[in-house]
């Protein structure tokens, strides 16, 4: 189980893909602008690493939640298999 932990999940490749597809654009973007000589303004950036910074931050949280369940779940069986007392 703690091999497969280590692999990407598939939204942090979607993550990854979304960032690369942020600087190809940018790079499409700079062209333009060396080819027509005027500075344009594009907000396709900003939003996506907004939604980078969304994706990175619920994948955190999905971990915590996780890990935090687990050990719930563990206290849990603990308790249910020691014998009560009184």
């Amino acid at each position: 189980m703690k091999l497969l932990s280590r692999f990407p999940t598939l939204l942090q490749i979607a993550q990854s893909a979304v960032l690369l597809l942020s600087a190809l654009f940018e790079l499409f973007d700079t062209m333009l602008e060396d080819v027509v000589g005027t500075e344009i303004t594009t907000a396709h950036g900003l939003f996506l690493f907004a939604a980078g910074k969304m994706i990175k931050e619920w994948l955190k949280v999905r971990k915590e939640f996780t890990e935090t369940r687990k050990e719930v779940g563990g206290a849990r069986n603990r308790e249910t298999a020691s014998p009560h007392a009184g």
